[in-house]
């Protein structure tokens, strides 16, 4: 039996701050991931928003 990472925690590794679920910290409507699409950031998690430069409305 396979076991996935908890999608609905932050941080899908307890001692590894540095990277997070983004359907768990995205506010923008306009942005929609994936249950298991992360992010990696040295600074800050929650600066994902800031780094989007485009955004395709379909």
């Amino acid at each position: 039996m396979i076991d996935y990472p908890d999608t609905n925690r932050l941080y899908p590794f307890k001692n590894y701050q540095r990277l997070c679920f983004l359907k768990n910290i995205i506010t923008n409507p306009n942005i929609i991931v994936g249950d298991f699409t992360y992010y990696d950031d040295l600074e800050n998690t929650n600066n994902f928003e800031n780094n989007v430069l485009y955004s395709y409305l379909v």
